[in-house]
């Protein structure tokens, strides 16, 4: 544990530079072009961002913090970032959300984070306040099924685009949230989510998918884990 805090540190600097890096090119290009700039970069930077994420996902240094945000409706950190209560209804069903506000006005870059299977908004808490510390607005969604929000899982389904996809909306229209500057990161079964949103929303400058599967044929006559493919298979209810 001595070392936590400075890969922490390191963590935070590393998807910052990341972000700024993608927010920064140049947008004038056509869909087709974006859509090859944004599947470049993301394998690029895949086998980084797993090793790095793989340590952030095995540590919830800031459970207290989401816990005052809980009881007071607000909590903030000494650097100044804030977190308020954003769960949200979609279709009827409460979906789990924690918002990164960095000190100032803003506009900042939006970025909607999506944590993978069995994880939750509050096991990416770590990485939105880093990246708010770095000046990125930042919310943390769980899909549907864990944590806070209401399922059934459909294994990145229909359903579950369309709950993330209102959380883009959602937070891309705050007042502290740049529009024109929106990213999304996604863990795993999230970095499944965070690909095809980046695919199917016309305005995502950004993206870094960590740990996913983008072949999902190819998954399911391969994968030796017969549980895999059951979970694939299913239909939700």
């Amino acid at each position: 544990m001595a070392n936590a805090r400075p890969r922490n540190r390191q963590l935070g600097i590393f998807f910052s530079e990341i972000f700024a890096k993608l927010l920064t090119m140049k947008t004038r290009v056509g869909s087709r072009t974006k859509h090859r700039m944004i599947w470049t970069m993301a394998i690029c930077l895949a086998n980084c961002a797993l090793t790095i994420s793989l340590l952030m996902s095995q540590s919830r240094p800031a459970d207290p913090v989401v816990d005052q945000m809980e009881q007071k409706g607000c909590a903030s950190l000494a650097s100044g970032t804030r977190l308020c209560k954003y769960d949200y209804s979609f279709e009827g069903r409460a979906v789990e959300a924690i918002p990164f506000r960095p000190v100032g006005n803003g506009p900042f870059p939006g970025l909607l984070l999506i944590p993978g299977y069995d994880r939750t908004a509050r096991d990416l808490v770590f990485l939105g306040t880093k990246l708010a510390d770095a000046g990125f607005a930042g919310v943390a969604v769980s899909q549907p099924g864990f944590g806070k929000s209401q399922g059934p899982s459909d294994f990145v389904g229909p359903k579950t685009i369309a709950v993330l996809t209102a959380a883009y909306r959602k937070f891309q229209k705050e007042p502290f949230v740049d529009p024109a500057k929106m990213g999304i990161y996604g863990y795993s079964r999230g970095g499944m989510a965070a690909s095809l949103l980046a695919v199917q929303l016309d305005d995502v400058k950004a993206a870094v998918f960590s740990a996913g599967v983008y072949d999902f044929q190819k998954l399911y006559d391969n994968s030796p884990l017969i549980g895999v493919r059951l979970n694939m298979s299913l239909k939700p209810a």
